[in-house]
């Protein structure tokens, strides 16, 4: 219809000039127009919801990573300074929190009621991925403790959404962007380092296999998610090489007893 792609062109305007709060809010309009309407999920719309909360969710885990940064460089004789930076920390925290139960409660909810949200395949996979990682994402601001009680929920979002996708093509840019964030999630997470390394060079190698005969409009997407992989697997593995060179450092520098 032709509104509704006036107001995808909307959208898009709200996203490129960065005002993330108004670009929600006709987001938000734009779900009712399709539930009332019985207008489907696109690609295009679908799309379009997830940049609103990845922008929002982006700005805030930027400035939580600042933060302890600056936490992380702070004396005791900076305390006042510090006991801000705490307050700050706690209060970014909270809004990660919060945006990520908002997104996965619209899942749930209004987005459910767009046709074609849950009973189309490639929406299904998109969504369930997107619960999954908006809870991986708390677990980056949370305590050791916290992060055990949702880790196995984002396990079981990533693999409902790993059985759908195992039926799209390999270079399907949904699938594609699971197993990225799957990989990520078991390395950055999980902590289970080869695991993750493995996922990202699996989800590389098939999609390199595949890339020549993938359609011309998917072409710049595929790619970039592979080179997201690809930038990924090449950090992971230097940092396997600097453990590896460490280990051995230690055992040249090493001047006590073996133990048996």
């Amino acid at each position: 219809m032709k509104i509704i792609k006036q107001r995808l062109e909307l959208l898009q305007i709200l996203h490129n000039a960065e005002m993330y709060e108004e670009m929600k809010g006709e987001m938000l309009s734009v779900l009712d127009f399709c539930i009332k309407e019985g207008i489907e999920m696109t690609p295009e719309l679908r799309a379009q919801v997830g940049n609103v909360y990845k922008k929002l969710m982006s700005k805030k885990r930027g400035s939580w990573r600042s933060i302890q940064y600056e936490r992380a460089k702070i004396t005791q004789e900076n305390s006042e300074v510090l006991e801000n930076l705490i307050k700050f920390s706690d209060e970014i925290s909270t809004q990660i929190k919060n945006i990520s139960e908002e997104f996965i409660s619209l899942i749930d909810g209004k987005i459910s009621e767009v046709k074609g949200a849950k009973d189309v395949k490639e929406n299904q996979a998109f969504f369930l991925k997107a619960k999954g990682d908006y809870l991986r994402y708390q677990t980056e601001v949370l305590q050791e403790q916290e992060k055990k009680e949702i880790v196995k929920e984002i396990q079981r979002f990533y693999e409902e959404a790993e059985i759908i996708c195992n039926e799209l093509e390999q270079t399907n840019p949904v699938r594609l962007g699971l197993y990225l964030n799957l990989s990520i999630f078991y390395y950055e997470t999980m902590r289970e380092y080869r695991k993750g390394i493995e996922i990202a060079q699996k989800t590389f190698d098939d999609g390199i296999k595949q890339i020549v005969s993938i359609e011309a409009e998917e072409y710049k997407d595929i790619t970039l998610i592979l080179q997201l992989v690809r930038d990924n697997l090449n950090l992971w593995n230097r940092r396997e090489e600097d453990k590896i060179a460490e280990n051995i450092m230690n055992v040249e520098d090493f001047d006590g007893d073996v133990e048996k």
